[in-house]
C-alpha cells in the first residue's frame, strides 16, 4: 500500500529535503498516487502512498498528531480497526480515520507495547521528538519488508534496499556470510542482507533508536502451550469458518478492481470461494482470478480443479500458458526490484501473474499462499502418537493416509513422519559430532566451494542457528509453532511483496493472518489430521462453500517438472555461457567444476532435482554479482 523511507542524524546536523527527495525517488513504484517529505530536527521522513482500502483515500504522510510531538511513515493495512476504535475510545467513523492514524493512537496510549494491539500487514516508523527517540515495528509475520542502517550518529531505513542506496554515505560491501547461507538455504538468520551494513527488521519485532544507541525487542511469540478446547468437529469448523472468513474480508478492502491466484488447490480455491461471495454480497463483483495453466506439461495442468471453482459464477478468468514462460524471464528487471537473490524457483509465475493483474486495472491481489503451514498437515502427529506409545491409533493413521494419498507408501510415511524425526536425525547428529563435523551439515545437493565455507565458518554457523541445536520438537503443536517461524517466511514474502510492487499491486496472504494462525496452532491434533485426512479443519470448514472434489482432493499438482523442463528449455545456452565466464563472478563462493558437471549431466536428464535447484541458485546469484560490480563496484566481506 506504501513506500517508507526516513534518514534521521543524532550529532545535530540536519537532514535536507534533497536526500530524503532522493530515497523517495528510488521506491516511487510504491506510490503513484501520493508522497510527502517531512523535515524535523536532524530527521527527516518520506511517505509513498498507493491508494487502495476507502480509508486511504483521505491518507496523507508523513503524518503529524495534533501536539505536534509525534509523526509516522506507515505502510500499513490494519485489520482489527473497529477493535482499536473501541479500546482507544475513538468516536469517529472508521471510513474518516487512516492506518497511520490509528497506529498513531495506539502508540500514543500504549507506547512500544502497541505493535501488540495491530492485527494486520504492517512496518512503520515514529519519529518521537518529545522523547528524542525513533521507533519502528514490522508485523507479526514479515509480510511487509523493512530494512535500515545504523551507526552511532545515523539511522536510515526503506522499503526496499535501493532506497537506503539513494544516500552516497550508506556503503554497498558484499555479505559473505549471507552469500553462504543463500547457497545452502539457510534461512534461520531474519536479519541479515547480503549487504554488511544493512539489518532486515525480523518479523514481530521493534526498534528503539536513541542518541545512546538501539535496541532491538521481539513484542510478541507464538504460544505452543495454548490449546482451544471445543464440544464437536462441528465447532472447530464452525469457528474456523468464522475466522477464515474474516481474514478474506478484511483483505478485500479495495476501491479498486480485486483479483487472486486461482491454482485449483485448496488454499487457493478457499481464497476464491470466500472472496467472491464477500464480493458479489457487497455488489462489488466479479473477482478477477489468475492462473497458470499448461499445454506442453500436463502433469502440471489443474484445470480440471480451476473449472470446478468457475462454475460457481462470480469470476473473471484469466490465464497464462506457463510452459512457455522461461523461468529465467525479466531476471534482471526482477533482481532490481528484489534487489538481492532470492530462493523462489516458481517466482516467475507469479511475476507473470501480477502483470496480469496490473493489466486489469487491480490494485490488491489475493493469495492463498502457505496455507499448508497456517493449517497444517498434522504430519508430526504420527510421531506425537508413536513417542507416546500410541501405536495402534498411529497405525491406523498411517494406512489411511497410504490408501489415500497414493503418491506415498506406508513405509516411506512411517520414515519420513516418524522414524526421521525420533531416530534419524538424532543418530546422524551424534555421527557427524563424532566424525569433528567433517561432513556438511547441510547436506550434498549444493555446489558451494567447501574453502569459502570454510573461511566464513558456515558449519558453526548452520549449528548455531538452531537447524543444528535445536531440540527435535516432542508434540504436532511444537513442530507446527517451528514452522510457522521458519525465518524462510519473511524473505519469501520480502521477495513477492517487491515483485508485486513492480507492477504497483499489492499482496495479500489470508492464511497469514495472525488470528487465523494462532486459531491454527491451538487446535487439537485430531483437527489438523484424522481418518486419514490432513488439514481436517479447512476440509470441515470449506463444507458448502468449496467444490466437493477440491473440497476432499488428496493430491496437488507439482510444478517442479515445469520448471525443470523450462530451464534447460529456455536458458540452457545462456547457463553454459554463464558458467564459463572468465573471470566468473562465482569463483571463491561456488564449486565451479561441480556446477559445470550438473549442467552436462542436466542437459542429459541425469541431474537430480536438488542439484538443479543449486544450479538456478547459482546463476541467480552470478547474475545479481553481474549486477552488482557493473553498476556499483561493491567490495566483498
Amino acid at each position: 500500500m506504501s513506500g517508507i523511507v526516513g534518514l534521521v542524524y543524532f550529532n545535530g546536523r540536519p537532514v535536507e529535503r534533497e536526500q530524503i527527495g532522493r530515497m523517495v525517488d528510488a521506491v516511487a513504484h510504491r506510490g503513484a498516487d501520493r508522497s510527502g517529505i517531512w523535515l524535523g530536527d536532524g530527521a527527516g521522513l518520506g511517505h509513498l502512498l498507493r491508494i487502495t482500502t476507502p480509508e486511504s483515500a483521505g491518507e496523507r504522510g508523513p503524518l503529524t498528531n495534533d501536539r505536534g510531538d509525534l509523526v509516522i511513515t506507515a505502510d500499513a493495512r490494519i485489520d482489527n480497526r473497529d477493535d482499536l476504535l473501541i479500546s482507544l475510545g475513538i468516536s469517529r467513523p472508521s471510513s474518516d480515520i487512516t492506518d497511520p492514524e490509528l497506529i498513531l493512537h495506539a502508540y500514543d496510549r500504549w507506547g512500544e507495547d502497541a505493535p501488540a494491539h495491530l492485527i494486520g500487514d504492517f512496518a512503520f516508523v515514529i519519529a518521537d521528538t518529545g522523547r528524542r527517540r525513533i521507533f519502528a515495528a514490522r508485523d507479526h509475520i514479515g509480510i511487509r519488508p523493512f530494512c535500515y542502517y545504523h551507526t552511532s550518529g545515523t539511522f536510515a531505513f526503506a522499503s526496499e534496499l535501493k532506497g537506503l542506496f539513494a544516500l552516497p554515505e550508506i556503503p554497498r560491501r558484499i555479505d559473505d556470510l549471507h552469500v553462504g547461507d543463500y547457497l545452502i538455504s539457510l534461512f534461520d538468520d531474519t536479519a541479515i542482507t547480503f549487504y554488511r551494513d544493512i539489518r532486515r527488521l525480523p518479523p514481530s519485532h521493534s526498534l528503539t533508536i536513541t542518541p545512546d544507541g538501539i535496541a532491538l525487542r521481539r513484542y510478541a511469540r507464538l504460544d505452543s502451550d495454548r490449546e482451544i478446547r471445543l464440544g464437536s468437529d462441528d465447532e472447530y469448523a464452525e469457528a474456523f469458518r468464522e475466522i477464515f472468513i474474516e481474514a478474506v474480508r478484511c483483505r478485500t478492502r479495495s476501491m479498486y478492481p480485486v483479483a487472486a491466484a486461482l491454482s485449483g488447490g485448496l488454499d487457493s480455491s478457499s481464497v476464491v470461494c470466500v472472496a467472491r461471495e464477500i464480493l458479489s454480497n457487497e455488489g462489488r463483483g466479479p473477482l478477477r482470478t489468475y492462473s497458470a495453466v499448461f499445454d506442453a506439461m500436463a502433469q502440471c495442468d489443474e484445470r480440471r480443479h480451476i473449472s470446478a471453482v468457475l462454475d460457481g459464477g462470480g469470476i473473471e478468468p484469466h490465464y497464462i500458458l506457463a510452459d512457455g514462460v522461461s523461468p529465467l524471464v525479466d531476471l534482471e528487471r526482477l533482481l532490481h526490484h528484489v534487489d538481492e537473490p532470492f530462493f523462489a524457483p516458481n517466482l516467475f509465475l507469479h511475476w507473470e501473474l501480477y502483470r496480469g493483474a496490473r493489466t486489469a486495472g487491480a490494485h490488491v491481489f489475493l493469495d492463498g499462499l502457505d496455507g499448508d503451514t497456517t493449517v497444517s498437515h498434522g504430519l508430526a502427529y504420527l510421531m506425537e502418537l508413536a513417542r507416546t506409545g500410541r501405536w495402534i491409533t498411529m497405525n491406523r493413521e498411517l494406512t489411511l493416509l497410504t490408501e489415500g494419498y497414493v503418491r506415498i507408501s506406508k513405509r516411506d510415511l512411517l520414515r519420513r513422519a516418524v522414524l526421521n524425526p525420533l531416530l534419524i536425525r538424532p543418530l546422524r547428529k551424534r555421527w557427524l559430532g563424532m566424525r569433528g563435523k567433517s561432513a556438511a551439515p547441510w547436506g550434498g545437493d549444493t555446489a558451494i566451494d567447501e574453502g569459502f565455507a570454510r573461511r566464513i565458518g558456515l558449519a558453526d554457523r548452520f549449528e548455531a542457528l538452531g537447524r543444528g541445536e535445536r531440540q527435535s520438537p516432542r508434540t504436532l503443536r511444537q513442530e507446527h509453532r517451528q514452522r510457522l517461524e521458519w525465518g524462510a517466511h519473511p524473505f519469501l514474502l520480502e521477495v513477492t511483496d517487491r515483485s508485486a510492487w513492480a507492477f504497483g499491486v499489492e499482496p495479500r496472504y489470508p492464511f497469514f493472518d495472525r488470528r487465523l494462525i494462532e486459531f491454527c496452532l491451538a487446535l487439537p491434533p485430531d483437527q489438523k489430521l484424522s481418518g486419514g485426512w490432513t488439514r481436517m479443519v479447512l476440509r470441515r470448514g470449506m463444507e458448502g462453500i468449496l467444490p466437493k472434489q477440491i473440497q476432499w482432493r488428496v493430491d496437488k499438482s507439482d510444478l517442479g517438472p515445469n520448471f525443470f523442463r523450462g530451464l534447460v528449455l529456455h536458458e540452457g545456452d545462456r547457463l553454459e555461457r554463464l558458467l564459463a565466464a572468465e573471470p566468473n563472478p562465482l569463483a571463491g563462493y561456488a564449486d565451479l567444476p561441480r556446477l559445470r558437471d550438473i549442467m552436462a549431466r542436466y542437459r542429459l536428464h541425469r541431474a537430480g532435482d536438488g542439484e538443479v535447484l543449486a544450479l538456478w541458485k547459482a546463476i541467480t546469484l552470478a547474475l545479481w554479482l553481474n549486477r552488482e560490480a557493473s553498476v556499483h563496484s561493491p567490495g566483498r566481506g
